[in-house]
């Protein structure tokens, strides 16, 4: 995740594009549907569900990173 988000950051001017490149990477390396939230720290909120063992949420300079895979199917 750490060296998939660098390489993003690094690649893209984009956020979006950068997030969407996270999810891509994640959704053919460990197969499902993944999301990718990448924000500047200290702005914004969000909540969701997520699948166990699919979440992942860590701090790369300014932004916060979050990549899970959301438990879509679950009631």
């Amino acid at each position: 995740a750490i060296n998939t988000t660098r390489y993003g950051l690094r690649h893209y001017t984009s956020h979006f594009d950068c997030a969407k490149y996270i999810k891509e990477q994640f959704d053919s390396k460990y197969t499902g549907i993944w999301v990718a939230i990448l924000r500047v720290r200290g702005y914004g909120s969000c909540y969701y569900s997520y699948s166990d063992n699919g979440h992942i949420c860590f701090t790369m300079g300014e932004f916060c990173v979050t990549i899970f895979r959301p438990s879509i199917f679950r009631k």
